[in-house]
């Protein structure tokens, strides 16, 4: 998924979509949870595109999306922001 959909769209995003950063979890507003693939990765359809959970999420927190985000406990599912890191 190319990063720039989301910073271009980070607008929409933010009407489209519920981050509770506390629990660490991301909806749409009308409560969809979105799918979970086999490698543990959520994703979204956004705009006709399937999003990642995490880059969403990570957008949501600090406004910008890196290139790569790392789990820093491992748990793909745990959305917090302390957990998810701008891989270099």
């Amino acid at each position: 998924m190319r990063t720039t959909f989301v910073a271009d769209n980070l607008d929409a995003i933010r009407d489209h979509f519920f981050y509770d950063r506390g629990a660490g979890v991301l909806t749409t507003s009308r409560g969809a949870k979105g799918c979970l693939r086999p490698d543990g990765y959520r994703i979204f359809k956004f705009r006709k595109r399937l999003v990642f959970a995490h880059v969403i999420a990570y957008a949501l927190t600090w406004g910008s999306v890196p290139k790569a985000i790392t789990f820093v406990d491992g748990d793909k599912g745990n959305l917090k922001p302390e957990n998810l890191k701008e891989s270099v």
